[in-house]
């Protein structure tokens, strides 16, 4: 038997996909930290016990001494929103979904590279959680659940794959003083609130939530953020045991009552989780809350969500489905290196004893490999085809050196593909960190 954190099976429960082995989306997890709660992990309510073999079992609600929950959490849009975000609050954490390339396979040190536009994105998904940011080099510091895969579980993302193949990206807050100017309002007695705060970017944020008479559980919430001259409503939830009460539409009135005294016009956007495909069951409700905010649907220009509606243009009363839908984040690493290994069909087979391996340019000591290039996907295949290999049966002598020399390739490529660049807005920031420490040096008057 194994154990598994208690919040994955609760994640496909409150999918509706339980007991497969689906994933579960980022947001998922977000809704579980500030609703229901979750288990402390070093409680035995944190863990669940899995049979080997058997399907995840199902979970039963801890009880409230062990639980905790965070405060707000909000769409990261690109990486520059993230970069700031980690800048100003160096202890949240940021959970994303990403498309994968060949190069996730066993990339070394877990340095993902930029692949080209003309290297073509594996069919499978994974989520991660960034732990930080290293400006200089443009890269992000993320852990995956793979404990054995890049720098011990870690690896480096560029800021430019971010901006490229991250389809959904959510920002925690743990507690409300991390917001500035935060304000709560207590609207009456039924456990109706209101509170607003600024975010990082200064962009202002209103809330409004129904918690119960103890204003502890939060039973529905709707989270609207202030920008670009219009409030963006970036999330709406009612929890499955508290739908059908009338807790929907009391967020949706409060949202349009508070666009109509602000004068703005609203947009709603929608993410994959809550599309079509994804949540069939809630469709209906998604279609009824705007119709009653008064926002038709567009279709959605953005890679981070699936369904856009105004109050600025005419549209549609129902969804516009989006071409492509993202894969749930799910991928085992073992399935990846299956995929991966797939794509080098033809160069020869590598659990296959007895025969001479193909090889990748014997010469490459003496020629220089760039990321993106034709010699760089040959190697990537090879080197996918050695990791597949070792890890079902291992590599006699000669494949083990071969591997070693052309991780050290992929190595020298990844440094040359990433030099150290300091943009305008790390510049910036550089300049922040040292005036800030310069005055916390000066001596008080």
């Amino acid at each position: 038997m194994r154990t598994i954190p208690y919040y994955y099976p609760r994640a496909l429960e409150l999918e509706g996909r339980h007991p497969s082995d689906a994933g579960s989306w980022p947001i998922t997890l977000r809704r579980l930290e500030i609703g229901e709660g979750l288990p402390k992990p070093e409680t035995s309510w944190g863990w669940v016990i899995l049979p080997e073999g058997e399907p995840f079992p199902s979970t039963h609600r801890p009880p409230p001494y062990v639980l905790w929950r965070n405060f707000f959490y909000r769409r990261i849009r690109s990486s520059t929103e993230c970069d700031r975000h980690l800048f100003l609050d160096p202890d949240g954490l940021t959970h994303l979904a990403c498309h994968l390339t060949a190069a996730w396979a066993n990339p070394p040190g877990g340095m993902i590279p930029l692949p080209s536009e003309a290297d073509p994105l594996l069919p499978h998904t994974h989520a991660a959680v960034v732990i930080g940011r290293i400006p200089d080099r443009r890269l992000f510091h993320f852990r995956v659940k793979w404990r054995d895969w890049g720098d011990h579980g870690t690896g480096y993302m560029p800021y430019d794959y971010f901006d490229r193949y991250v389809f959904d990206c959510w920002a925690t807050y743990g507690r409300s003083d991390v917001l500035r100017f935060f304000k709560l309002k207590k609207l009456d007695d039924e456990g109706h609130i209101r509170w607003s705060a600024h975010d990082e970017d200064d962009h202002r944020i209103y809330a409004f939530e129904v918690r119960d008479a103890q204003n502890k559980d939060r039973h529905a919430w709707t989270f609207v953020i202030e920008r670009d001259g219009a409030l963006e409503i970036e999330e709406l939830y009612v929890r499955p045991e508290f739908r059908r009460l009338g807790h929907g539409r009391w967020l949706a009135d409060r949202v349009a009552q508070l666009a109509r005294e602000k004068g703005m016009p609203m947009r709603l956007w929608i993410g994959f989780a809550d599309c079509k495909q994804e949540s069939e069951a809630n469709y209906a409700a998604l279609v009824a809350t705007a119709r009653r905010l008064g926002v038709q649907f567009r279709p959605c220009s953005v890679s981070w969500a699936a369904y856009f509606a105004t109050t600025e243009q005419p549209g549609e009363a129902i969804p516009i489905e989006p071409q492509t839908i993202p894969g749930r984040p799910r991928t085992p690493r073992q399935e990846l290196l299956a995929a991966v290994l797939a794509l080098g069909v033809g160069t020869g087979d590598p659990t296959t004893n007895g025969t001479q391996p193909t090889t990748v340019m014997r010469s490459t000591e003496d020629h220089t490999i760039s990321v993106g290039t034709p010699e760089w996907d040959k190697l990537t295949e090879r080197r996918a085809e050695l990791i597949y290999k070792k890890n079902r049966q291992g590599l006699n002598e000669d494949e083990q050196a071969e591997f070693e020399r052309l991780q050290q390739l992929s190595r020298s490529a990844i440094n040359r593909a990433f030099p150290l660049v300091q943009s305008k807005l790390d510049q910036k920031l550089a300049a922040f960190e040292q005036s800030r420490g310069e005055n916390e040096g000066a001596p008080k008057q």
